[in-house]
């Protein structure tokens, strides 16, 4: 079996697994293997307990086979997935997946959000959200989407998530510095579409309006905001929400 590592080997998870590497593809079919390596990969250089992988897998229902299983699945990531003994070992209690530095898309992914957010700190707003794009660009869709999972991998996943929602904030406001409110008007609608009751969307989509001369939509995405959070949660919204509407659309703060 050929060595994938010694094959520039590359690990994905940020959209469907992949495990490729110089015209190879290591992927496994198996959907239990996939959920096996998902789960090593978001934990990579760390040791996974046996309890965990058994957790995972079969949650609070597993086999009496299950530790048999689990060392199974191993031996299979290691000699037809891996190829490399000493890239999957075993450790007291589990088991660690050794990943080189850059081979998993992760990586790359806070390598890119990092090098934003020092941008951005210096004043270079325009070579910081450029920075946050190519990060976001690495998302092929949700985290290990084709893969089995179970109450572990997705509180990982949930963590990802949010860290994508974290970078995504931070270029729109890498992109509202730089003045480029025309162009994420209809972003920040989608945002607000999609995730109702994140308030700073709303924010930026309001200033984005005033700030391009379509005060009276930015007076309606505020209404409309007033009436979402009214009629499902009774709160008003946030006071920086409340300020920027009283000091840039004559209204009174609610």
């Amino acid at each position: 079996m050929l060595d994938p590592r010694a094959h520039g080997v590359r690990f994905f998870v940020l959209g469907e697994l992949k495990v490729v590497g110089r015209g190879y593809d290591f992927t496994p079919s198996a959907p239990r293997l996939r959920q096996m390596l998902g789960l090593l990969l978001v934990r990579e250089n760390q040791v996974v307990t046996l309890e965990s992988i058994i957790s995972e897998m079969w949650c609070d229902n597993p086999p009496r086979t299950a530790v048999a299983t689990v060392q199974t699945y191993i031996y299979q990531l290691r000699r037809g997935i891996l190829g490399n003994e000493d890239s999957l070992v075993t450790r007291k209690g589990g088991y660690t997946l050794s990943v080189d530095p850059g081979a998993l898309d992760v990586h790359l992914f806070e390598r890119l959000a990092d090098e934003g957010e020092e941008l951005l700190q210096q004043g270079r707003a325009r070579e910081a959200s450029a920075a946050f794009a190519r990060a976001l660009e690495l998302w092929e869709g949700d985290p290990l989407t084709d893969t089995p999972r179970g109450h572990i991998l997705d509180g990982y996943i949930a963590v990802l998530q949010e860290r994508r929602t974290q970078v995504l904030m931070q270029r729109i406001r890498a992109e509202m510095i730089s003045g480029d409110e025309h162009r994420l008007i209809r972003e920040l609608r989608r945002c607000v579409e999609f995730d109702p009751y994140n308030e700073w969307y709303h924010e930026q989509l309001i200033k984005a309006l005033i700030r391009t001369g379509r005060r009276r939509e930015a007076a309606q995405s505020y209404e409309r905001l007033v009436r979402l959070l009214d009629d499902e949660l009774s709160i008003p919204p946030s006071c920086s929400v409340r300020q920027l509407f009283a000091e840039n659309l004559g209204g009174a703060a609610i």
